[in-house]
This record gives C-alpha cells, structure tokens and sequence, in this order.
C-alpha cells in the first residue's frame, strides 16, 4: 500500500536539518571532505550527492537504508505481538503471569 506523503522525504528532511546546525554541519562536511560551498549547491539542486559521498553523508547523519520489505516485516512482527494468541484467548499478553 502506496501512501502520498505531503512532506519532504526522510533524507532531505534530515539534511536540511543539520545542515541549520553548526556541530552537525560540521560533521557532515568532515565525513563528505566537501568545500562549505557544496552545501548551497546540494540544497539549490545545482549538484548532487556522488554515490561515494552518500554513504558517508547518510552516516553523519546516523541514518542507514532498510528495505521496504524489512519495514514491512517490523511492523508484522509488532501486529503479532500485539495480536498474541494469549491475549485472544484471554489469558492476558503473552509471556504476562
């Protein structure tokens, strides 16, 4: 199931952010060895993101990638848990004495 997201995806968002924060600014910068001068062109869609800076760029900004199907396992494991055959039957949450 497909959702129409009315805000800016997760890593824009993220990097907007730190980039509005000195310390995380200066992270960023390190990890990507870019010149402060990128950061504008990054923002303003004038440059992209190399593939051999966006790990580190992701990193810095304690981001990782998961897949959707990973995602979509999470939340099938919380729906189980909160769906416990225990709780259905009665007996309180599972593994509750």
């Amino acid at each position: 199931m497909e959702l129409e997201l009315k805000r800016k995806p997760a890593f824009e968002a993220a990097l907007r952010g730190a980039l509005s924060h000195p310390e995380q600014k200066g992270a960023i910068l390190t990890a990507t060895n870019w010149h402060e001068s990128m950061i504008s062109k990054v923002l303003a869609g004038d440059a992209g993101i190399t593939l051999d800076k966006l790990d580190k760029t992701l990193a810095a900004l304690g981001l990782v990638v998961v897949s959707r199907k990973y995602m979509e396992y999470l939340a099938y494991g919380n729906e189980i848990g909160t769906n416990c055959a225990c709780a259905r039957a009665g007996f309180n949450a599972c593994g509750v004495k």
